[in-house]
């Protein structure tokens, strides 16, 4: 990113950026301190990258900083012209900042042949119809993202049916070959092609 300063009229995210900076500005606060605050919680140097255009606001940051500027959904609503501009999913969005922070990352993907399509030699008592994430945190609930058509995807909050993800993907793991059998397998049907 050049050092020239941020045209406010470019875009929606431009227009955050310069408006944060300008509001952070005008409260007295680092970028530190905002991150800091107990609705926020980022790094300040999230709160720069943010400023400087070099990574997007999320849903929940946007939320986090119109609590610790005392703002009524200004940064809520800037983001929503945000994601409409973009077309990127705000859930999407949001889960990039949980699984930057993430301490695991289990990634369940879907079968190459669809349940309904499979033999009985081929799949397992499990198979979930769809694609999930499940992240793990030290000291906080885990969250998940559930993907759907189009890379649309959704995500799960801390609760039962995150809960329930996790379970899935154990049950997946104690039927699943192991690394060394999925290789030998995968070089048996490669053999035969």
């Amino acid at each position: 990113m050049s050092s020239e300063p941020i045209d406010p009229t470019s875009s929606a995210r431009a227009f955050y950026a310069v408006q944060l900076r300008r509001i952070r500005v005008a409260a007295k606060m680092t970028q530190a301190d905002v991150g800091a605050h107990p609705a926020v919680m980022v790094s300040g140097k999230l709160i720069e990258a943010v400023e400087n255009l070099r990574r997007a606001p999320t849903r929940r940051l946007s939320i986090g900083l119109d609590t610790a500027l005392d703002l009524e959904r200004f940064f809520l609503d800037l983001y929503a012209a945000i994601k409409r501009e973009s077309g990127i999913p705000s859930e999407f969005l949001e889960y990039t900042e949980y699984e930057e922070t993430a301490s695991s990352i289990k990634d369940y993907e879907n079968f190459l042949i669809l349940g309904l399509l499979q033999t009985e030699e081929y799949d397992a008592p499990i198979y979930p119809s769809g694609a999930f994430i499940f992240l793990g945190f030290p000291d906080e609930p885990p969250v998940g993202y559930a993907e759907s058509v189009n890379g649309l995807g959704r995500l799960v909050e801390p609760g039962r049916e995150v809960t329930a993800l996790g379970v899935t993907f154990d049950q997946i793991g104690a039927v699943a070959l192991t690394p060394a059998d999925s290789e030998k397998l995968i070089q048996a049907v490669l053999e035969t092609m």
